[in-house]
């Protein structure tokens, strides 16, 4: 167990220690005070380890085209949800979360802006006895990059090219007109005014005398 503890990169370590500090703080003051809580923290860190923990952006979103029957939790403050979300995602609290009553085959992908925050509640549902629950990798920062705002660069791969061709039709569908718009903030210069030609006025000729 230690040589599989001590093998987690530095990201999954902290997502593991400030989930289980989420699971020690939560279960404390909540309703499953008196409840005893086991954490089997060796198969918490091979399912880390074997990335069996979280779905890329490209899954979610072809999970929500395809209408497949899972639910997307975003965890965020209500501010940052009205001003956007993932499509289908439904707003709930850590405290919210765990006092829901879902079903353990039920499919839960959670999410927050980048990634620990739904980490330590992936962790809190883990040890609630949830199997089927999931992280969006990356969090709403991937969701924006990958699936809203594809990149190509000039010196793409083929495999890369095919792959933003993918992103490409995946942000065409989720449409990026749901993203409040970027606004250049750059005033063009104002076209100077056509200036009217000066009229010129025209002396009259004198009638001569006699002509």
């Amino acid at each position: 167990m230690i040589r599989q503890l001590t093998s987690l990169s530095l990201n999954k370590w902290l997502a593991l220690a400030a989930g289980g500090l989420g699971v020690l703080a939560l279960f404390a003051g909540s309703p499953f005070q008196g409840h005893r809580v086991t954490i089997d923290l060796k198969d918490l860190a091979r399912t880390i380890e074997s990335e069996g923990d979280h779905v890329e952006a490209d899954q979610l979103a072809e999970r929500i085209m395809l209408k497949s029957r899972m639910r997307v939790i975003d965890l965020r403050d209500s501010i940052s949800f009205a001003s956007y979300h993932i499509p289908t995602a439904q707003l709930l609290s850590m405290e919210e979360l765990l006092e829901e009553r879902s079903p353990k085959e039920e499919m839960l992908v959670l999410y927050s802006e980048g990634g620990i925050h739904a980490a330590q509640a992936w962790m809190l549902l883990k040890a609630k006895g949830l199997a089927n629950v999931y992280t969006l990798k990356g969090g709403l920062n991937a969701w924006k990059e990958d699936i809203l705002f594809p990149v190509l660069s000039e010196t793409a791969s083929p495999e890369e090219r095919v792959l933003f061709a993918k992103r490409k039709a995946l942000s065409e569908y989720f449409g990026r007109e749901s993203l409040p718009v970027r606004r250049d903030t750059t005033a063009a210069p104002a076209k100077p005014r056509p200036v009217p030609p000066a009229k010129v006025v025209l002396e009259r000729e004198k009638t001569r005398d006699g002509c």
